[in-house]
Parts: structure tokens; sequence; C-alpha cells
């Protein structure tokens, strides 16, 4: 049996939204993909999300564990959503539903 998404992907029903957490309020770029319906209606969902670094600040570096003295783990806060991507998901998530779904 073929894997689901690439079903989806093949009938042209999904589709990548990529973004940089730093758009988002975070100090570390931290490139993202996200699976997302392709469209509903003539419009791509969540295609708003999509926003790029667009270099008028600076970033806190990821890579590296810390001197010895003090080892830290950089990536260990950056593994939930910053909450204004999530308030803009839930956003545009009502768009769409007031938009097609609750017509």
């Amino acid at each position: 049996m073929e894997f689901p998404e690439s079903i989806l992907q093949e009938r042209g029903l999904w589709n990548h939204i990529d973004f940089d957490m730093c758009m988002y309020g975070c100090d570390y770029k931290k490139s993202t993909r996200l699976m997302v319906v392709q469209r509903y209606g003539n419009e791509p969902v969540l295609a708003g999300l999509g926003l790029s670094c667009d270099g008028s600040h600076d970033h806190v570096s990821l890579s590296g564990w810390g001197d010895k003295s003090k080892p830290k783990r950089p990536t260990k806060g950056t593994a939930a959503y910053p909450e204004a991507l999530a308030r803009d998901w839930a956003n545009f998530a009502k768009i769409y539903l007031q938009k097609y779904a609750l017509q």
C-alpha cells in the first residue's frame, strides 16, 4: 500500500509551507516546513504562514553544546511553536472556516 502523503502529493492535494521561526518572534532562525492541504476553494490553505527571514535582525546560534563547564543543549527550547505562529495559524484557520466551511 502506498504511503498516504505520496497519494495526496500525486493528486496535488497537499503542499509544503516553509517559514523561519525568527519571523514569529524567536531569536533564532530555525527554518521549518509543514505539510498542509494544498487548496480549499481556489486559495492555498495557510500560505500566509510562509514567512522567510527578512534579514532585518540577528539570530542566536543553535549549534554547539556550550563550554565544558556548563554543557547545554541550545536546541532544547526550540521544539515548541512560538505563540505568534500559533496565533497566526489559528487566525488563518478561522478565515478559511468562515469563508468556506461555515457558509
